[in-house]
């Protein structure tokens, strides 16, 4: 900041300081742009009568500024510099060797699973889901952590899965503005990619009805946005497959002392979320330990078993064209070896399906 006003400053300009959080300076238009570009801040938008820049610098001892810039264009050549936020830095541009223990921690997972697994003739499937800024943030200019090491240390750590590559199923686009989640009607690519590899159709396009949800979406990056910012809209997509699927949620029975599934809602949808604090929990639930999706009128017997995230929730629905059963684990909220009290069918395929927001801080998995 400090920096920002020494060279506002030699450009001529008249600082006042009207309170820590709040400057006011007197130039012009041009100048202002030009002083702002030698302290290597850029922004964008604008508006009829004036321009407003977003800006992040970052500071020495990792420090951040957030700062919105409004530069009235109506005459008055006056610039108004608002602090929105001064913090530590948190680094990921490097997937550094503390990473490395996200890779183990993922493997204690599969370590706790392998009584499930071993012998029981699984097909094991690895998918990294990359999150916006593998697509936005080194294409313009900002700090990108390495994906390409993260994609290779968890191939080489898990040599026994096959991976599935996503990255050439996804864009920009297809994520939320904000939010940090992918749109859930607009992963036909991304689910036709994971069920080529696991050998089963995916629910034909044609047959899904997209239907807006009325409220409008609000994502966790709203919040935080110095400007205002459009929301988003959910899109539920309807068919008679769907509508025929039931939902069950992984609870404990004190009285049988073992873990069952009871039926939560039929379909696929949990329409009441749609009122709740999280819109998007819309989506088989949100963040459960265990989910588990029948379907009835499933291709094939085949089951399925996702190791997964608050991604996976909105992608299971289009891979319900051949499989009979879905069960969701997050092993955030629950310990793999309690996996054993619940029935659950490990003769079936098996996805590990985890989003490079959480595996680069992976704290949570248990």
């Amino acid at each position: 900041m400090v920096q920002l006003l020494k060279v506002l400053q030699n450009h001529g300009c008249k600082v006042h300081n009207i309170d820590r959080y709040f400057r006011r300076c007197i130039l012009s238009s041009n100048t202002a742009q030009n002083a702002l570009e030698q302290v290597g801040l850029t922004g964008s938008g604008g508006a009829e009568n004036h321009q407003i820049l977003l800006c992040q610098v970052h500071l020495e001892g990792c420090l951040e500024l957030i700062l919105r810039i409004v530069i009235d264009t109506d005459g008055s050549d006056n610039i108004r510099l608002l602090l929105i936020r001064l913090s530590k830095r948190r680094e990921v541009h490097n997937f550094s060797q503390s990473r490395q223990a996200n890779i183990r921690q993922l493997g204690n997972i599969v370590a706790a699973a392998e009584k499930y697994l071993k012998d029981s003739g699984a097909n094991v499937y690895l998918a990294l889901v990359p999150d916006k800024g593998y697509y936005l943030a080194e294409p313009n200019g900002y700090p990108a952590m390495d994906y390409e090491a993260m994609f290779t240390g968890f191939r080489e750590g898990m040599p026994w899965a096959e991976f599935i590559d996503l990255t050439g199923a996804l864009t920009a686009e297809d994520y939320y503005r904000t939010d940090t989640h992918w749109r859930h009607e607009a992963l036909m690519e991304a689910a036709q990619a994971l069920g080529n590899a696991m050998g089963v159709n995916t629910l034909p396009g044609t047959e899904l009805v997209p239907v807006a949800a009325e409220r409008p979406f609000y994502g966790v990056y709203y919040g935080q946005a110095a400007l205002p910012m459009e929301p988003d809209t959910l899109y539920l997509l309807e068919s008679e497959k769907l509508e025929g699927c039931t939902t069950y949620l992984g609870e404990w029975d004190m009285k049988a002392n073992a873990g069952v599934f009871n039926k939560l809602y039929d379909g696929v949808y949990d329409l009441e979320k749609l009122d709740g604090n999280d819109p998007y929990e819309v989506y088989l639930s949100g963040p459960e330990s265990l989910v588990r999706v029948e379907n009835p009128n499933a291709g094939t017997d085949r089951e399925l078993v996702i190791f997964r995230d608050s991604f996976a929730s909105s992608i299971v629905p289009l891979l319900l064209e051949d499989y009979a059963a879905v069960t969701l684990v997050d092993i955030r909220y629950i310990q793999a070896d309690m996996l054993s009290r619940f029935p659950i069918n490990w003769e079936c395929d098996v996805l590990f399906l985890y989003s490079t927001l959480v595996l680069n801080n992976s704290s949570t998995i248990k």
